[in-house]
């Protein structure tokens, strides 16, 4: 994925952990029937389910963009800007992101269970939805994999097909998605089982 994607994808995926907690988030401050409690944010980031998540979010999620921006920046951010110009404080801030925009799915999620029943898995479908939509409309952009000066004269290289060992980066993405699906299959494992 490239950095305008990955805000979408890691928002659904806060709310993914979220929606696979199930009922078993609460909050311990909050009386039987309150909607909400001035400390039901902070209890929420203090669950396991949170934790677990922010953790696969940090090394698999960000683990893979910052391979992958190492490897190909102006892929990251699809040809739309310049990477080489970016100074290393806005690289660092955009990467930050990842961890606000699971802090945000995973608290829009509890939102969206409180407003109605399957609020969370309804605003995970549309998340989902969204993403499919926007992968759809930049896929010349995903699929071309080159500096932003490639992009332009047409000369990147496809990211899976005659490229394919020659690109590290089309390695480090399936290496990657064997990893983040393996380890979500075990979190999912662990999730059934609850957690403390």
């Amino acid at each position: 994925m490239t950095i305008p994607l990955d805000a979408t994808l890691t928002a659904a995926l806060g709310v993914a952990f979220h929606t696979a907690a199930g009922n078993r988030l609460t909050d311990p401050g909050m009386a039987p029937g309150d909607k909400g409690s001035p400390s039901g944010a902070q209890s929420l980031l203090k669950s396991p389910y949170y934790g677990w998540g922010m953790a696969f979010n940090t090394a698999v999620g960000m683990g893979i963009a910052v391979t992958a921006y190492a490897l190909q920046p102006d892929w990251m951010w699809m040809y739309w800007l310049d990477a080489s110009r970016l100074p290393l404080w806005v690289t660092i801030y955009v990467f930050l992101m990842y961890p606000a925009m699971f802090t945000f799915g995973f608290l829009l999620a509890d939102q969206a269970k409180k407003l109605r029943p399957g609020g969370g898995a309804a605003l995970l479908t549309g998340l989902l939805a969204m993403l499919l939509c926007l992968i759809i409309a930049t896929w010349g952009r995903i699929w071309n994999v080159g500096t932003i000066s490639e992009w332009d004269a047409g000369a990147c290289t496809p990211l899976i097909g005659s490229g394919f060992a020659t690109l590290p980066l089309t390695w480090v993405l399936s290496i990657g998605f064997v990893i983040a699906v393996g380890s979500l299959v075990l979190l999912y494992k662990k999730f059934a089982k609850g957690l403390p």
